[in-house]
């Protein structure tokens, strides 16, 4: 018997298969914006994304002497981290997104403005 090669697979994707095995909610404070904004305040829809990524799942699970295990992020995860098998493949998924709407908007806006930020570090260091 051969020995398994070991491979990992660092990404962020969702597809329907994946999605029925990770346990989601919402936080109670975006809950409440839900049912103000007449959204469905316990549902979650989300769509599939980054397709070739399953697509690429699927080649390797045809390769016997393969030992796959998929990392990624999952919004809106219950717990901190949810691990599952599909078909041999070994899934990690951990919790990838920030809590608060106001931390999320307070990282776009670092994300858009690292060069100006960076500026303004340069000039408190003088």
């Amino acid at each position: 018997m051969s020995k398994k090669i070991k491979a990992i697979l660092l990404c962020h994707f969702s597809n329907e298969e994946v999605r029925a095995q990770l346990p989601v909610s919402f936080s109670g404070f975006e809950a409440v914006v839900r049912r103000l904004l007449r959204r469905n305040s316990k549902a979650t829809k989300y769509n599939d994304f980054a397709p070739w990524i399953t697509n690429l799942i699927c080649e390797f699970e045809k390769i016997e002497d393969l030992e796959l295990h998929v990392v990624a992020p999952a919004p809106n995860l219950s717990g901190k981290t949810v691990e599952f098998d599909i078909k041999g493949v070994h899934y990690h998924f951990f919790k990838g997104n920030l809590s608060f709407p106001f931390e999320q908007l307070a990282a776009k806006f670092l994300a858009q403005n690292a060069g100006l930020i960076a500026i303004l570090d340069w000039f408190r260091s003088l």
